[in-house]
């Protein structure tokens, strides 16, 4: 079993038995992003969309979170790469602890690439500033998107 398929197994059943407690709130970011409430919903619209999913975790008083969400996430160009290709969530670790753990998230912020297969085709531990974000995750992104899109188009021919 590869290392990505033992992750996507690690993401699927820790995001079955996840429980948020309450929706998180981007007071930090204001842009179209993250209009999901929970990473269950998120997911749901990643798999019926076969696009990729994008999940943030933050923590409370992360002042990188912050900055990332300020800086990168509102860098029109990261903006521009999620909302054609990609589903958007933020995951705080009071609502999603045992999924942060599980997927060995150890640092904030982190994002994530998950396939909507559920493999993590990219993670990235830390604040990363758009040039970044665009160099090491769109990459990910976009293959898969343009990959699960294709495969879905020759299933119905």
């Amino acid at each position: 079993m590869t290392a990505a398929r033992r992750t996507a197994i690690v993401f699927l059943l820790a995001l079955s038995v996840c429980r948020p407690v309450g929706a998180v709130e981007p007071n930090a970011y204001r842009g179209p992003l993250f209009r999901h409430r929970t990473v269950q919903a998120a997911w749901a619209t990643a798999v019926a969309q076969r696009r990729p999913l994008v999940v943030m975790f933050t923590t409370d008083h992360c002042g990188y979170c912050t900055k990332m969400l300020q800086e990168t996430y509102s860098d029109p160009r990261v903006e521009r790469l999620l909302l054609g290709n990609a589903v958007t969530v933020l995951a705080h670790t009071r609502d999603y602890a045992e999924l942060a753990q599980k997927l060995g998230v150890q640092g904030f912020p982190t994002s994530l690439v998950v396939s909507p297969a559920g493999d993590v085709l990219e993670v990235a531990p830390g604040y990363v500033d758009a040039r970044q974000f665009l160099t090491r995750l769109a990459p990910a992104i976009t293959a898969n998107h343009r990959a699960a899109q294709a495969a879905y188009q020759s299933a119905e021919r």
